[in-house]
């Protein structure tokens, strides 16, 4: 099942019992100090104006059934605190669950608790993985769905067994209510319940119904509410041709986008991600081919969805590339236990300095300096470079400003983030003299959004657009 690696009663710091902590609170840290003090641009302001507001029963593939209602009792739950904090204290603590559950994965494939580390460190540490863990939005509780839905499955293959296969057929129709790509994890299910006959036909087959069950729910919804059609389950209409289209160029440039933000996010660390799978490849081929028929189509999904922010679906893929740095460990600790004890704080500092370095030198490099300027009023160039967000500007606060002055400032470009979502969460959520978010918000504010509304014919004509829901 694993390679065999070091003695436990080795000398080495990462067999020691406070290093787990020691990790697992480093990346708490980490995420708490960077943690965005205010909602996000874009979907951040839809997902907060929609948990604010109430229960969601639309279930299309850009609504996340079961992420957007879980965010509304939480808040109820949590009353007495500001719905930010709320929600991204959230997405921290699935970001911290998902490391935990790559760790008990790694230490399926290597008896040393430290070793098994490895790749939570590097995974804990890329960009895109740290980037979400901040913020509100849907993936960091999806990737917590994944790697449970992979840890199961994975501590049954590797047992060779299938005692999970209810717990694994759960935890993949929670996953389609939490997000649609979760269909990509459907192969693999499919080759775990029916490839051996360790059930009876009975078992298969009563394995099948949970996930079932609950992926009906995201068309029974729509057919009795009728908010949006059936197709729209998949795949919005404005999508459609990105989805479902064959363009080589596209694919070409999802490829290059891919591998650019692959490099960005592991730089030097691919090194020994490759060995890892290298390792495995030599001690344990049948495993290395059920991570693949996990992991590909997600990578498959994410290259040939090359739309902007198509980075944030390589993460199911990177979960699970991660994986073999156990592999990889084992080997270093018996042949090279010197070196893996540089590999450890490398794997934390290196990113940190390349993340660092790209974010102050990028503004004095032609094109993204004039992307730095275009994109001033959320930051600039940092919020594309640097995983962290407690640098970032407020949109609530520009949002009010631009109702308050009565004035548009063609430098916010309301017209490239959520402001009208920004503005019915104003309305509906910020009672007068309150404050939200570290924003004041000044009395009478919803009769000044209105009447402001109809004194500012730009934006007026731009919230028409989008009616309260």
């Amino acid at each position: 099942m694993a390679q065999s690696t070091i003695p436990e009663s080795a000398p080495r710091y990462w067999n020691q019992n406070w290093f787990p902590w020691l990790v697992f609170g480093g990346f708490a840290v980490i995420y708490l100090i960077n943690r965005s003090p205010f909602v996000g641009f874009n979907d951040g302001l839809t997902f907060l104006d929609s948990a604010a507001n109430g229960f969601d029963f639309a279930t299309n593939a850009t609504s996340h059934f079961l992420y957007n209602n879980l965010q509304h009792v939480l808040l109820k739950v949590f009353f007495f605190m500001p719905h930010v904090w709320v929600l991204t204290l959230f997405s921290i603590v699935c970001a911290l669950g998902t490391l935990f559950l790559v760790y008990r994965i790694g230490r399926l494939l290597a008896p040393s608790p430290g070793l098994a580390l490895l790749p939570v460190v590097v995974l804990g540490i890329s960009f895109t993985f740290w980037q979400q863990s901040e913020i509100i939005e849907v993936y960091a509780f999806n990737n917590l769905l994944f790697s449970g839905f992979a840890f199961a499955a994975l501590k049954d293959i590797l047992s060779h067994q299938r005692r999970n296969y209810l717990l694994l057929s759960l935890l993949l129709g929670l996953g389609l209510l939490t997000h649609i790509q979760h269909i990509l994890s459907i192969p693999f299910f499919l080759a775990y319940l029916w490839w051996r006959n360790d059930l009876r036909i009975a078992q298969k087959v009563l394995g099948m119904l949970p996930w079932m069950a609950l992926m009906s729910i995201l068309f029974i919804l729509p057919a009795l509410t009728h908010q949006h059609s059936l197709r729209a389950v998949f795949f919005e209409s404005k999508f459609q041709d990105e989805l479902l289209g064959v363009d080589l160029l596209v694919m070409i440039n999802g490829l290059v986008l891919g591998t650019a933000m692959l490099v960005y996010n592991f730089q030097l660390l691919l090194v020994p991600i490759g060995l890892g799978w290298w390792q495995l490849w030599k001690v344990n081929r049948r495993l290395m081919i059920w991570l693949l028929v996990l992991a590909l189509p997600y990578l498959a999904f994410a290259v040939k969805y090359s739309v902007n922010d198509n980075h944030v679906f390589y993460l199911c893929f990177y979960i699970v590339l991660v994986l073999p740095l156990v592999f990889f460990a084992a080997n270093q600790a018996m042949k090279r236990p010197r070196m893996l004890g540089w590999l450890f704080p490398a794997a934390w500092v290196l990113p940190i300095v390349m993340y660092a370095a790209a974010t102050i030198l990028a503004p004095n490099v032609g094109g993204l300096a004039r992307y730095d300027a275009q994109k001033a009023f959320k930051g600039g160039v940092v919020h594309m470079l640097w995983p962290g967000k407690a640098w970032a500007k407020d949109p609530l606060a520009i949002a009010w400003r631009e109702a308050h002055l009565c004035q548009h400032d063609p430098n916010n470009r309301i017209d490239e983030w959520n402001f009208e979502a920004a503005v019915r969460y104003l309305k509906r959520n910020c009672p007068e003299s309150s404050s939200e978010g570290g924003m004041t918000i000044y009395p009478g504010l919803s009769a000044l959004v209105d009447s402001c509304f109809f004194e500012c014919p730009e934006l007026l004509n731009l919230m028409q657009k989008f009616p309260n829901r």
